[in-house]
C-alpha cells in the first residue's frame, strides 16, 4: 500500500503439484497410470483509486490451471478417462476501469488478452463417448462491461456484456492440423453474451424489519458454431455479430 493507500499491489509466486494414479482396464489386460503435473506461477497487479471516484487496475501473469477431477477420470459413462492430461500453461493481461457517483451510478470497463499453450478440451472419440485432451493452442483478447445505476432510492438497474474474441493457433490433433483454421474463432465456445436486471426493494412492507425484492432479469447467449469455421467465411458485421456463415452448415447453437 502506497500514497495513502491510493495504491495497492500484489505480488504471487505459486508452485502448483499434482499426482493422479488409476488403473484403466479393457477386456486384455489392465494399466497401472500414474502422472504428475506441476508448475510455477507468477503474477503482479496494481491498482490505483483517485479521490473522484476512478479505479485503475492492471495485472500479468504466468501460470497453470491443473485438470480438475472430472477432466481426468471422466463420468464412466460419456466421458472416458485420460489420466496423461497435462495442465494448461497460460500467460494473461488484464487491464480495466471503473467510476462510481456515490451510490447513484458505477460503471466498469476490462480488458483482457490470453494465450494458452495445451488448451483442455473435449474431443469426441464415437457418436456416444469422448475425453479430455490437450488439444488445441489459443489467444486472443476479450472486454466487458458492467454498469449499475440507482435512480432512486430502492430501484437499481445493471447490466453486462461480455465479448471473447479468442482464435485457434494449431492443435496436436491430427484431424484438426489444417491451416485453413488457424485465425479462425475457437469453435463450441460462446464468443458474445449478457445479462441485464432491474429489481426494487419495499421495506416494511408487513413488518417494521422484512423487506420485499421484485425483479426481473434477461439473459443473451449469442448463436456459436459447433465446428470451425474459416475466418474468411465468418459472418460479416461489427466484430461478426451480424449475418450468418458463407458456409452452409447446421451444426449451430442458436441464439438463447
Amino acid at each position: 500500500n502506497l500514497f495513502s493507500n491510493r495504491m495497492e499491489g500484489l505480488t504471487q509466486a505459486k508452485y502448483l503439484i499434482s499426482h493422479s494414479n488409476g488403473l484403466l482396464g479393457d477386456i486384455f489386460e489392465d494399466a497401472d497410470q500414474r502422472r504428475q503435473n506441476s508448475g510455477f506461477s507468477i503474477a503482479q497487479s496494481l491498482k490505483w483509486q483517485t479521490y473522484n471516484g476512478w479505479i485503475f487496475r492492471a495485472s500479468a501473469e504466468n501460470t497453470y490451471r491443473l485438470p480438475d477431477q472430472s477432466e481426468i477420470f471422466g463420468d464412466n459413462i460419456f466421458i472416458q478417462p485420460n489420466l496423461s492430461l497435462k495442465p494448461e500453461r497460460s500467460f494473461n493481461v488484464n487491464a480495466g476501469v471503473a467510476y462510481s457517483l456515490k451510490k447513484y451510478f458505477k460503471v466498469e470497463l476490462n480488458s483482457y488478452y490470453r494465450n494458452i499453450k495445451d488448451m483442455i478440451r473435449l474431443k469426441e472419440l464415437t457418436q456416444f463417448q469422448a475425453n479430455y485432451q490437450n488439444i488445441d493452442n489459443v489467444s486472443g483478447f476479450g472486454f466487458e462491461i458492467d454498469a449499475i445505476v440507482t435512480p432512486i432510492d430502492n430501484l437499481d438497474v445493471s447490466g453486462n456484456l461480455t465479448y471473447n474474441g479468442f482464435r485457434f493457433r494449431g492443435s496436436k490433433d491430427n484431424l484438426n492440423q489444417n491451416e485453413h483454421f488457424v485465425d479462425a474463432r475457437v469453435s463450441n465456445m460462446p464468443f458474445y453474451f449478457g445479462n441485464a436486471n432491474i429489481s426494487y426493494r419495499f421495506n416494511k412492507v408487513f413488518t417494521q424489519k422484512d423487506e420485499l425484492n421484485i425483479y426481473w432479469n434477461y439473459h443473451y447467449v449469442h448463436q456459436y458454431y459447433l465446428d470451425f469455421i474459416e475466418k474468411q467465411y465468418e459472418p460479416d458485421g461489427f466484430l461478426g455479430l451480424f449475418g450468418k456463415s458463407k458456409v452452409h452448415t447446421d451444426r449451430v447453437i442458436p441464439v438463447q
